[in-house]
């Protein structure tokens, strides 16, 4: 130190004989401190060599010493006590004790000289050592053994498990991460347990996270990475027991049993329904092609249209017939229900007539008949729509009738004709026509050709039809038969047009005959009970007894093929 520099600090009020080596820092650019002794007492000077100030401390060191550019001071001493050397760093401006070096380098002196007993000892008594730094320090440099006592110590339980792992202390480290109650930490005692095959602890640590649905997933694909299968189920299904249980759990449970344990998975699903992600498990089940677990779930979800659709396009795996009948109560869906229709057809003919039954009320009848004629199976719904024929649907009654038609079955068809209206009678006609049977040939035009007048007659009362009535009468003048004309202007009376019966009786000169018409039509309704009509209707009956045979058939009151009674006085 220069005398220059001492006669400058004399401006600061220190005494000569602090100008010594030891009590001066020569290094200063920017600060010079002096230890100085005032009445037995030690203290340090601090002087700013750029704005020219100084402070006084007081201190205990034995030496002292600031940084030559910052307001950083070190101070160094003994305890008497305990004859030990500290290092003191201070910054002097903020008056913040940056560390303390001394009890913290024993301490990793200790640790690195494996004197863990004395490194105990030390820490457990007063000290200012910085134990997590030195025990960063230590578990960097794979010092875990010191590194474990120091966070014990602390306590850093975070920590302390780790080191625990690292050193396969495993149960302790269970210990140590519920005290740290870090998610972080479970997921390190995890995974570290899984890859040593410590599974038994491993659950214990999976059982805290899965209860977290943002780390069941994480958790999933650490167990199937390492083919830990029936460890990783046992650990959904304890974890069912949790009251914290949640959603994720039941369904990554469920989709477990789809891919590895499939016997399960229907119990399971009938149990927990309600709890499960049901379209996530229904993906895995169609992907796993367990199709009856699909539907259920489709069921359980309200969506029956999907349920149906997903019996027919797997029937072999998915088609019970109970369930298929429960649930196609509630399909809603024109087309799925037609889609099923076409379905049993196809596979369940013998017991389509029983679906239509349950689907009476959902059915497009109409549309019913079109697809099923296009596939020729009229026969399969003859039951059903005879069933319906009462709703007197022109698509219902032309296909019974043609059924009946194809089956020569004229009694059923005439019973069809005579009960339901509603057809086209000119297209029944025609097929009629040249029919191989005679019974099926009751048209108005057959009738004329073999002279079967009364049935004639009898088809066109039924027929309602003008056209067909005006051709008969035709045919009666053409021929001169006087008495089925008579006959034909009394049944079918409420038929024809008052002007055409006027024509024909100027045209023809059956004028009589017409007279019988204008009777009827003019007749109150209390005639019925006037004796003189069951007279007129005995001389038509015996009339009528001269028309030509009608190939051995004979009209007796009570002829079955006399169904329709017209010759009785209900007619009149």
């Amino acid at each position: 130190i220069h005398i220059a520099v001492v006669d400058n600090l004399t401006n600061y009020d220190i005494k000569y004989e602090s100008f010594r080596l030891g009590n001066v820092s020569i290094e200063g650019e920017k600060f010079i401190c002096v230890k100085e002794n005032v009445n037995d007492n030690t203290q340090v000077v601090v002087i700013n060599l750029q704005n020219k100030t100084s402070t006084r401390k007081y201190m205990k060191a034995d030496s002292v010493i600031i940084h030559p550019k910052d307001p950083i001071l070190a101070l160094r001493g003994t305890l008497k006590n305990m004859n030990t050397i500290f290092l003191q760093v201070f910054n002097i401006e903020t008056k913040e004790k940056i560390y303390v070096l001394i009890d913290s380098e024993l301490v990793y002196a200790y640790a690195k000289l494996k004197k863990l007993s004395d490194m105990t000892k030390f820490i457990t008594s007063t000290n200012s050592a910085n134990l997590q730094m030195i025990g960063d320090r230590l578990y960097k440099e794979q010092e875990y053994e010191s590194a474990k006592i120091l966070y014990s110590s602390i306590p850093n339980n975070q920590k302390l498990t780790v080191c625990y792992l690292k050193l396969k202390e495993y149960a302790l480290a269970i210990e140590a991460a519920k005290k740290a109650k870090s998610l972080k930490t479970w997921k390190e005692v995890n995974f570290i347990c899984v890859k040593y095959k410590q599974l038994k602890f491993a659950h214990v640590a999976g059982l805290q996270l899965i209860m977290h649905a943002d780390h069941l997933d994480e958790i999933i694909k650490i167990y199937e990475k390492k083919k830990y299968i029936n460890e990783l189920i046992n650990l959904l299904e304890n974890g069912l027991n949790n009251e914290r249980a949640h959603i994720g759990i039941y369904t990554e449970l469920g989709i477990l049993y789809a891919k590895y344990d499939s016997d399960k998975l229907m119990e399971f699903i009938r149990t927990y329904s309600n709890k499960i992600n049901t379209r996530k498990l229904i993906d895995v089940c169609k992907n796993e092609y367990l199709l009856k677990e699909a539907v259920y779930l489709y069921i359980s979800y309200d969506e029956y249209n999907l349920a149906v659709d997903t019996i027919i396009n797997h029937s072999p795996t998915a088609y019970q017939p109970d369930i298929f009948m429960q649930v196609i109560h509630k399909v809603t869906n024109s087309d799925v229900i037609h889609k099923v229709i076409d379905f049993y057809i196809e596979e369940n003919p013998l017991n389509l007539y029983n679906l239509l039954k349950v689907l009476e009320n959902k059915i497009d009848n109409t549309r019913l008949v079109q697809t099923v004629k296009k596939t020729n199976n009229l026969p399969l719904i003859q039951k059903y729509l005879e069933d319906i024929q009462g709703q007197n649907i022109t698509s219902v009654n032309e296909t019974l009738n043609e059924i009946y038609l194809h089956n020569d079955d004229y009694i059923s068809l005439r019973h069809s004709i005579d009960e339901y209206d509603n057809f086209n009678q000119i297209n029944l006609i025609t097929k009629l026509e040249n029919h191989k049977l005679l019974e099926m040939r009751q048209s108005i035009n057959l009738s004329k050709k073999e002279e079967q007048y009364k049935d004639a007659i009898e088809v066109a009362r039924v027929s309602k039809n003008s056209i067909y009535v005006e051709e008969l009468i035709d045919h009666f003048i053409n021929i001169k038969n006087k008495e089925a004309l008579c006959a034909c202007l009394i049944v079918c009376y409420d038929i024809l047009k008052p002007d055409y019966v006027l024509e024909i009786m100027w045209t023809s000169g059956f004028k009589d005959q017409a007279m019988i018409y204008f009777i009827q039509m003019l007749t109150p309704n209390d005639y019925s009970e006037n004796s003189g009509k069951n007279e007129f209707i005995y001389l038509l009956n015996k009339n009528l007894s001269i028309m030509p045979p009608q190939n051995g058939y004979t009209s007796p009151s009570n002829s079955q093929y006399d169904k329709y009674d017209m010759f009785n006085s209900t007619h009149f």
